[in-house]
């Protein structure tokens, strides 16, 4: 059977297939569009684009069992098919007809890229917490048990015994005494240079807080109503989350339909989501709209929530299905469409690099960025000064009652 020479088309704003109506006409690019032009040249036919008469975009079941969007239009026969980079699921496949997969949908989130973490936490970084618990009791409770003398009646007999002076001075010349100070002395040292030369590493790139990296942070934020997330209008995603089996994915679905929280196609184009707000898609559309991590507007977290088939959508019993498969898997085997996808992350990177320069990615350390170490010597300083007046009064009490203690004999 001879391919038709003309075909109706659908499809919705999205980052694959961008849409704009003008006075002329409406004016497609993007991904899929170059996907359909590559079709209708190697296919000979000529086609006219229709956008869906409902807010339904990508096409969900109603409450009446009726599908909405571009599934709505393609399922009614009111358009041949729809390109659109949109997954295959077992609901819409009974009231449409899917061709041969030509990519896969791999789902995700992205949130704003977290604030830059405050300078004083930097001093904590350069160590794990087991690291310095062990640095504590190895090298500062000895010290604090031999030299505050006024301790020892708030500490247990056996480690005032172990930490007396009196008895440390009489082994002090011993060779296993030498061996454990020496060793001592070496790995304080050691301690004290690696920790300076990590820590300027960490304050001259400074790091960024923890934000939320995954589907668990997500789902916890979501719940005690730190975080939104919204999710594409007309997309199974709401449904998908509402109906998990995963307790955390159906409390982010109940979220999303109780709040009502849809964005329809490139909303947040060019934009920041603003404080505690996360978006969900395709990892594949995030990175067209906001570039490839680690060069992203947005962070784009590594977790998945599912992974689809993509296909073009065409209405059931369509004549030349079979030739149009054909031509799909030829066009997928040549690498035309991953092609097409580079293009379009390497204009977002273009641009996003533009906004930068190579000096504000390299800069010196200023005086602000040394404050917090000044302020922390400041208050070492102090403490030292409060242990020595403490040490003071303790000495100064100790003379007194020995002074009476002689007049009383």
């Amino acid at each position: 059977m001879e391919f038709p020479r003309t075909l109706k088309v659908s499809g919705t704003d999205s980052p694959n297939l961008q849409i704009k109506e003008t006075d002329n006409g409406i004016v497609l690019s993007g991904t899929d569009f170059l996907l359909l032009n590559v079709l209708a040249e190697t296919l000979n036919f000529k086609y006219t684009f229709h956008l869906p008469r409902d807010n339904g975009r990508y096409g969900i079941q109603d409450q009446y069992g009726n599908w909405t969007g571009v599934t709505g239009m393609v399922a009614r026969g009111e358009v041949d098919m729809a390109v659109i980079y949109m997954i295959m699921t077992e609901q819409r496949a009974e009231v449409v007809d899917y061709t041969t997969p030509y990519s896969v949908m791999d789902k995700t989130f992205a949130t704003d890229i977290p604030d830059l973490m405050p300078k004083y936490l930097e001093f904590i970084y350069p160590f794990q917490p087991e690291i310095w618990s062990i640095i504590f009791f190895l090298f500062v409770v000895p010290k604090i048990l031999r030299e505050m003398k006024f301790l020892k009646k708030l500490i247990p007999n056996i480690l005032s015994e172990l930490w007396n002076r009196k008895s440390y001075e009489k082994s002090t010349n011993s060779l296993v005494q030498r061996i454990f100070k020496g060793s001592w002395l070496i790995a304080e040292i050691l301690l004290k240079y690696s920790y300076s030369s990590v820590l300027l590493s960490f304050l001259t790139v400074q790091r960024r807080q923890k934000g939320i990296r995954n589907m668990e942070d997500l789902a916890e934020a979501v719940e005690n109503g730190q975080y939104k997330c919204y999710v594409p209008k007309g997309s199974v995603d709401m449904d998908y989350f509402f109906t998990s089996d995963i307790e955390k994915y159906k409390s982010i679905g109940k979220a999303v339909r109780r709040n009502k929280w849809f964005f329809e196609g490139n909303a947040f184009k060019d934009k920041t989501l603003g404080q505690n707000v996360a978006i969900t898609g395709s990892r594949m559309a995030l990175g067209i709209l906001f570039g490839k991590p680690p060069f992203s507007t947005l962070f784009i977290s590594d977790d998945s929530f599912g992974i689809w088939n993509v296909a073009i959508m065409v209405k059931k019993n369509f004549c030349c299905k079979s030739r149009l498969d054909t031509m799909v898997l030829r066009a997928i085997s040549a690498g035309l469409y991953e092609k097409f996808i580079h293009d379009e992350a390497f204009r977002t990177q273009y641009r996003v690099f533009k906004k930068f320069s190579l000096r504000e990615a390299v800069k010196p350390l200023t005086l602000e960025d040394l404050f917090s170490i000044f302020l922390v010597l400041s208050v070492l300083l102090f403490m030292s000064i409060a242990i020595f007046l403490l040490e003071l009064c303790y000495h100064h009490r100790q003379r007194k009652e020995n002074r009476d203690n002689s007049l009383h004999f």
